[in-house]
């Protein structure tokens, strides 16, 4: 096939939609070679999305298009021109939750990774809202495939849209297993003390500085209620670049007693990220909407227990592996934190469960079940009968997979299936730490 794919929305690389399109081009470029490729992208973006592969052609948009309304404009009145003058068998939205085409000249898949504009208001600016809630929905339906990364999403998708189930195919996003792993802590906390300046332990939270949707001005009040319970020597750190509202977060650390031992540190380089993990005693994930929560991955693989909110995707990608907690709740997500640093044993199996549920999350799975759909929409013969009944057993299996049960009565989860056989511990002093 040859495979169209414009990269507006992806935000030049630098998040969660950004690194998924990074990934399958890396996958598409040196795994899958019997296919080729179009990107259309800005000429402010054209090195981070450019290939060396002669299997790739880079086709940059005029700069009056590189805005976000008038990128819009540029994927209703150009894109199908483009489509057609490509040659392209079908087109690829990787940000179809941001960027469609209205009327595709060419079979359409789009990945909608999430409807968090549908729940959170005040997210955009009203004209954004107002294209998000009414114009988008419209124009997703349109699609000929819709790929999206979670079955929380996907009934999203289906209530906001109303189209048909089948329409809409779960497939799973991935983590790199050479880039996160287990690994030499000391190392890792060499690392960080060397880039941050941070000698102490620590929780960790990786996620772009995003008001309210990601809850951070409730985790820091949960962070000082731990400190002052509990008296842990640990660290804050808020490990992503500012984004809407970063200012509100900012400005609840400087009010903090304990602002010196919160850490905020803009955009990291890639390869900084797993040491953050594998230096971290606990990764927690507060937020309060998330499509997937590639976090949650991302710190099993690397071996670190995870806490994080019972909201929307973040159990059922968690599989089970993690402890869980109302975000909403100060005293449920204080007590669920120092559990995590107190209980030994818990943290011991959700490390072990963690990398294990970790594994069964892989980018060339991925990007094999999204040809497979491209393939489909487009009526090839890679779309058999058997690789058609294949793709939909996996999104069986899948859910099968990360719909296991949550120990809610104490807010930790179900390891393998059995509750820890050690009793949770009792709060109490935690100045050794968890280490």
């Amino acid at each position: 096939m040859k495979i169209g794919i414009t990269t507006f929305g992806c935000d030049g690389g630098r998040s969660g939609i950004g690194r998924f399109l990074l990934s399958m081009l890396e996958c598409f470029e040196n795994r899958f070679d019997q296919h080729e490729f179009v990107i259309w992208t800005t000429a402010e973006e054209a090195d981070v999305w450019r290939r060396d592969s002669s299997r790739f052609s880079l086709r940059t948009a005029s700069e009056r298009f590189g805005g976000a309304f008038s990128s819009v404009v540029w994927h209703q009145t150009h894109l199908p021109r483009e489509c057609r003058l490509a040659e392209v068998d079908a087109v690829w939205f990787p940000a179809a939750n941001r960027r469609l085409g209205g009327r595709n000249s060419v079979p359409a898949v789009g990945s909608v990774l999430d409807l968090a504009s549908l729940h959170l208001p005040g997210k955009y600016s009203w004209k954004h809202d107002l294209y998000l809630r009414y114009v988008l929905p419209r124009m997703i339906n349109r699609l000929d495939e819709i790929m999206t990364i979670s079955e929380y999403s996907k009934r999203d998708i289906i209530a906001a849209t109303g189209c048909a189930a089948e329409r809409v195919t779960v497939i799973p996003l991935g983590v790199d297993q050479l880039q996160f792993h287990p690994g030499d802590a000391a190392l890792a906390r060499s690392a960080v003390s060397t880039a941050l300046g941070v000698d102490a332990p620590y929780l960790l939270y990786v996620s772009r500085l995003e008001h309210p949707a990601k809850n951070h001005v409730r985790l820091i009040e949960s962070f000082e209620r731990l400190i002052a319970e509990h008296a842990p020597p640990h660290h804050l750190i808020l490990a992503g670049p500012d984004w809407n509202r970063a200012e509100v977060i900012h400005s609840r650390i400087h009010q903090s007693p304990l602002r010196q031992r919160i850490h905020t540190t803009g955009f990291l380089p890639q390869s900084l990220i797993p040491e953050l993990y594998r230096a971290a005693d606990l990764c927690v994930i507060p937020s309060l909407y998330e499509g997937f929560g590639m976090p949650v991955i991302e710190a099993m693989a690397c071996g670190v227990p995870v806490a994080l909110s019972n909201r929307t995707s973040l159990p059922e990608v968690a599989g089970g592996r993690a402890a869980v907690f109302e975000p909403d709740d100060l005293e449920a997500m204080t007590d669920c934190l120092a559990l995590c640093l107190l209980d030994q044993p818990w943290r011991e199996q959700a490390s072990i469960g963690g990398l294990g549920h970790a594994a069964t999350f892989r980018w060339e799975q991925t990007a094999e079940r999204l040809l497979r759909l491209l393939a489909r929409a487009c009526g090839r013969p890679e779309a058999s009968p058997a690789a058609t009944e294949m793709s939909q057993d996996e999104n069986a299996s899948e859910s099968a997979k990360v719909d296991q049960p949550i120990h809610e009565s104490q807010g930790l989860p179900l390891v393998d299936g059995e509750v820890g056989a050690q009793p949770l511990m009792a709060a109490g002093s935690m100045a050794g730490g968890a280490r």
